[in-house]
C-alpha cells in the first residue's frame, strides 16, 4: 500500500465519520466531504493536526445536536466550524457549566469573607515570597463533645489567610 493510498484510506474514513456525526443523510456524504475539504485545507499534510482536528469535530458534532443540525442545514459553514474554539463547540449545558465553574473561581479569588477586618501579621508566608498578610479566624471553638466520647479533642483552630501582594488565600492553622 503506498503513502497515497493510506492518506485516501484515512480521508475517506474521516469523511464518513464526519458525515455521521453530523447525520449526513446525503447518498455521497456531502457534508461530510465539505467538512474534511475544510479540515484539510487548514490542516494541509500535517497529519497528526489532521487526525487530532477530525476527532474533535467528531467528538463535538455528536454530542451538540444543535451545531450538527445547523451545520447539516449551512447555517454555518465548514469553513467557520474548523475554526471555532472548544467553547464555541460545546454544547449548551457544558458552556453553562464552564461559565459557572469561571463564576465561581472568580467569586472565590475575590471574596472578601470579612478579610477587610481581618488581623494584619506577617507571621504566614505566601508562595509568592510575601509575608504581608491578614487573617480571620474561621474555627475559633473547639468542638469536645466527640472528644469527650472518642478521645483526643485536639482539633485546632483553623484560619482563612489572605496575602496582601498576589491576593491567593489559604487555609491553616491558627499560630
Amino acid at each position: 500500500m503506498s503513502f497515497e493510498d493510506a492518506s485516501d484510506e484515512r480521508r475517506a474514513r474521516a469523511i464518513v465519520a464526519l458525515g455521521d456525526a453530523c447525520g449526513d443523510t446525503t447518498p455521497l456524504c456531502d457534508v461530510g466531504v465539505a467538512i474534511e475539504g475544510a479540515v484539510r485545507a487548514r490542516c494541509g499534510d500535517d497529519g497528526r493536526a489532521y487526525g487530532t482536528l477530525v476527532r474533535r469535530l467528531r467528538a463535538n458534532l455528536e454530542r451538540n445536536e444543535t451545531l450538527a443540525r445547523d451545520v447539516r442545514e449551512g447555517k454555518i459553514a465548514v469553513d467557520a466550524l474548523v475554526v471555532m474554539t472548544p467553547r464555541e463547540l460545546a454544547t449548551v449545558e457544558l458552556r453553562n457549566a464552564d461559565e459557572e465553574a469561571e463564576w465561581r473561581m472568580t467569586r472565590r479569588r475575590t471574596r472578601t469573607l470579612g478579610l477587610e477586618n481581618g488581623v494584619e501579621t506577617d507571621a504566614y508566608r505566601c508562595e509568592c515570597g510575601g509575608n504581608s498578610c491578614v487573617f480571620v479566624l474561621l474555627s475559633d471553638v473547639r468542638d469536645i463533645r466527640k472528644a469527650e466520647i472518642w478521645g483526643g479533642g485536639d482539633s485546632e483552630c483553623v484560619a482563612l489567610v489572605q496575602c496582601r501582594s498576589c491576593g491567593r488565600e489559604w487555609r491553616t492553622t491558627a499560630l
